[in-house]
């Protein structure tokens, strides 16, 4: 989910790292506009079932591509590093 103030539209996460990641949904928001994003991660606990968790990120929309007829990608600069997402982010580095 993602929004300016609030998340509040539905985007798919492609090119997470560190720094920023591109969403793919059917709206955007223009380049240079400030972004809050809540991503849901998925873990999996040593029983084997799973749980949900949210962390929220703040960025500024890098760039935007938007070709008529299809889903819009829009780069995100994250403001600043969230420290848990770069452990995930870096434990799924690992993995590959």
């Amino acid at each position: 989910m993602f929004g300016v103030n609030k998340p509040a539209r539905s985007g798919k996460s492609e090119n997470l790292s560190p720094g920023g990641m591109c969403i793919i949904s059917d709206s955007y928001l223009p380049q240079g506009s400030d972004i809050v994003i809540d991503i849901s991660v998925k873990h999996t606990i040593t029983d084997g079932s799973e749980t949900w968790e949210n962390i929220t990120v703040y960025g500024k929309v890098a760039w935007v591509d938007s070709p008529p007829g299809n889903y819009s990608k829009m780069g995100i600069e994250f403001s600043s590093t969230n420290e848990k997402l770069h452990m995930i982010y870096e434990h799924k580095k690992s993995e590959i």
